[in-house]
């Protein structure tokens, strides 16, 4: 089976615009190892064995539950990730892109239709690039797990690197608001023990608002996953 064959079957949308949507393609260099555009390349010219090395080096994979790749490139990143997926079947893969020409060529590489039929492997494209924080989000509450990271394809690091410092930050804080509901609708029961526990305190509680000024000119910390407070400050 082709991979979009594959793709068909897991996102028939996504297969539906390769076949309608035509822009500037990347093609084929370097024995089919590499991905060229007017000049440009998808990864390093000497190789990618040391690329993936130092893009993975910073990150602690053994904490890691799910793992945001932002940019397909042709696979290599992956692949190199599969054995860190086979430790764990409760490890997810995130591939994020926002090229559909990259997209194409990808599915033109070997081993593309396994790793796009992997269970535990999930490509996510981004059609609208400034709606980047929406898209996140949506991921976020897809795969509401705190121990998350995301990892950007050199090429994508180099041509935009505030834009994937500023991916991360958001992604990072998003995953954790939504680990948090998450793990609330799960341990829904606890939370119940809890308060019940704490009904013999209302008569010495007092509400927050007794503290107002209080501490005036003392720098504060609020820990906390924060959702409810979303509407309510600006931060």
């Amino acid at each position: 089976m082709s991979s979009l064959s594959v793709l068909e079957e897991r996102l028939p949308q996504l297969a539906f615009l390769l076949r309608v949507v035509r822009e500037k393609p990347w093609t084929f260099c370097q024995g089919g190892q590499n991905g060229e555009r007017e000049g440009d390349l998808l990864h390093r010219r000497e190789g990618v064995d040391l690329e993936i090395s130092q893009a993975f080096k910073q990150v602690n994979l053994d904490h890691l539950e799910v793992i945001y790749l932002y940019g397909v490139g042709l696979g290599h990143y992956a692949k190199a990730l599969l054995e860190w997926l086979s430790q764990d079947v409760k490890r997810d893969l995130i591939l994020i892109e926002d090229d559909l020409e990259v997209v194409r060529l990808f599915l033109q590489t070997e081993g593309a239709d396994m790793l796009i039929n992997h269970p535990q492997i999930h490509l996510r494209v981004m059609f609208d690039s400034n709606l980047w924080k929406r898209f996140l989000e949506e991921r976020a509450s897809e795969f509401p797990y705190e121990r998350s990271d995301l990892i950007p394809l050199e090429h994508y690091k180099k041509k935009r690197p505030r834009r994937v410092r500023e991916m991360r930050l958001h992604l990072l804080r998003k995953v954790t608001v939504w680990d948090a509901i998450h793990k609330e609708d799960l341990y829904h029961f606890a939370l119940s023990k809890n308060v019940l526990s704490n009904f013999s305190q209302i008569g010495k509680a007092f509400y927050a608002n007794r503290l107002k000024g209080a501490f005036q000119g003392i720098p504060a910390v609020i820990c906390g996953a924060g959702p409810s407070l979303k509407g309510e400050i600006s931060v």
